[in-house]
Parts: C-alpha cells; structure tokens; sequence
C-alpha cells in the first residue's frame, strides 16, 4: 500500500525537476503557504500537491487532501468518516469509489519517495523507498470533489492506486504505489480512458532506513 509519502526538495527543484508541468499560479501556491516546503511524512488527511490537466491544456499544479471522498458520499457515511487513500489497479475500473474517476479523473502524485514498515511494536521500522538516482516520481492516483450540502464548501481527495510489489519492495510489502513512468504521463492525464500498462519497466527501488523527519 501507499500510506505516507515524502516531496522533501524545495519547491524550485520541484519545478525544475518537473518542467513539463506549467508552473503554480498565485492562488496554488498561497492556499496551502505551511506546505509549500520541503515534507519528509504527508499522511492521510493532509493537503499534498498534485499535478492535473483539462482538457487539452497543459498539466497544472494543484493542492488535494490526501483521502478520496466520493461525491455521492453522504454526510454521517463511512465513505465520508474514512477516506479512501488507496485503490487497487485490479478493481479500480469496477468499484463503484473508483469506477468514474478513474474513467475521468486522474491525476499524478509527485514524490521522492514512500514508506513501508518492517518489524512489530517496538521494533517496527520504517523504510524509505525511492528512486536510486534521487530523480522524483509521479504515482497515478484517481481524484474526486465532495460538496458539502449545508455550507457548499467543495472537498477534493485523492487516492494512490497500488499493483503487486515487485523486487526489494514486496519484501516489505505486497503492495506498492502505482509509479507512472514518463512515457505514460500523458495518456494517464487525458480524458481518455487509459490504456497503458500498470507494470511500467522501472528498475528495483531501493530502500533506506527511516529518513530524517519521517
């Protein structure tokens, strides 16, 4: 699974690294002004930054509550109280939670890395799984927009998809994050349904022991 996940560069290498997407507006970048900062440890239930696409326009930033509510949730529900944080890639297109974002709403997650834990009780240690070379990745994760009906204020959630684990990984864990490489970036953006493959060719992630501020 995808439970907490670090973005721990500074903005500007965020930018950098992520050229290809256009870069935040004003009201981005002043709505969440805590967050616009290196984060070791986004949990469930924080705003994390998201990247997203209209239509044909070019991919924007934007700020999402880490947790998908569906928008037909009803206040009290336990789709509302509990939040999906992750979602299949095996049922994501079937479970009614997931079935129309993931036809309509997807968005990417960029990180520079996530947690998987090892161990029980006072044992249990924490393991920093990233990309060798430092470089950020994008997960593919679903969106959707809950409406509150007394105040009208508008929730936008998301969760991370996760496949089977694969090399150092599924000894931590039998389920890792959906990692959208860069040939896929664009068709999982569209509004097209995606037709991509969820087994990308991306080489063994490493993984650490608990990094600094996790």
């Amino acid at each position: 699974m995808c439970g907490r996940f670090s973005l721990g560069i500074d903005p500007e290498s965020v930018m950098d690294d992520l050229a290809w997407v256009s870069p935040p507006s004003e009201a981005v970048v002043s709505a969440h002004p805590e967050a616009w900062r290196p984060r070791f440890n986004v949990a469930p239930g924080q705003p994390a930054l998201v990247i997203g696409r209209r239509d044909d326009r070019p991919p924007t930033f934007a700020w999402m509550i880490f947790g998908l509510v569906p928008h037909w949730a009803k206040p009290g529900s336990s789709a509302l109280s509990r939040p999906a944080v992750n979602a299949r890639v095996e049922t994501v297109a079937e479970r009614a939670t997931f079935r129309d974002p993931f036809r309509r709403r997807r968005c990417l997650v960029p990180v520079d890395g996530w947690y998987e834990w090892s161990g029980e009780g006072d044992a249990r240690q924490a393991h920093w799984v990233h990309d060798p070379s430092g470089a950020l990745l994008t997960l593919g994760a679903v969106w959707d927009r809950w409406r509150d009906p007394t105040s009208g204020a508008s929730r936008f959630g998301f969760a991370i998809l996760t496949t089977p684990s694969r090399g150092v990984v599924a000894a931590l864990h039998p389920r890792m994050p959906f990692v959208v490489d860069a040939s896929q970036r664009d068709a999982w953006l569209s509004a097209h349904p995606f037709e991509g493959s969820f087994e990308p060719e991306l080489g063994p992630f490493p993984a650490s022991d608990r990094r600094e501020g996790a």
